[in-house]
């Protein structure tokens, strides 16, 4: 339990204090946390790069489709439903780039919290 407070500590309340106090945009605070988050499981637990950084390159690559059906589908559907006037307008494959990057960053963050969380090796077995 303490590993979970000691992330979260570490993680969200970085990224809430960059969004409520300081009123940046939710991404950056969203990147900083994740940022923080990851480096933290990584600092204690370097044997789950390996993890961090496929996951990291995953997510992006798993969230396209999301992106390019339906605006093959349906063109300008991105246009539409995002607020394209707060991003840089950079995209790849109709995805913005920030969302890309919130994606990786997710990938990083997350992709390695279970095993870190329980003390587990990624083939299942106890980290010691």
């Amino acid at each position: 339990f303490h590993r979970l407070v000691l992330f979260l500590l570490i993680a969200l309340v970085p990224a809430l204090f960059i969004f409520y106090v300081l009123k940046l945009h939710s991404f950056l605070g969203s990147i900083v946390g994740f940022s923080l988050g990851g480096t933290f499981i990584l600092l204690k637990r370097p044997d789950l790069i390996k993890d961090s950084v496929w996951s990291a390159i995953l997510m992006p690559v798993v969230s396209l489709p999301a992106f390019f059906i339906p605006e093959i589908l349906s063109p300008g559907y991105i246009k539409t439903f995002w607020l394209m006037e707060n991003l840089s307008k950079i995209t790849f494959l109709h995805a913005p780039i920030e969302d890309l990057i919130w994606y990786l960053m997710v990938g990083f963050c997350f992709g390695s919290l279970f095993e870190y969380l329980f003390n587990l090796k990624i083939k299942g077995t106890a980290y010691k």
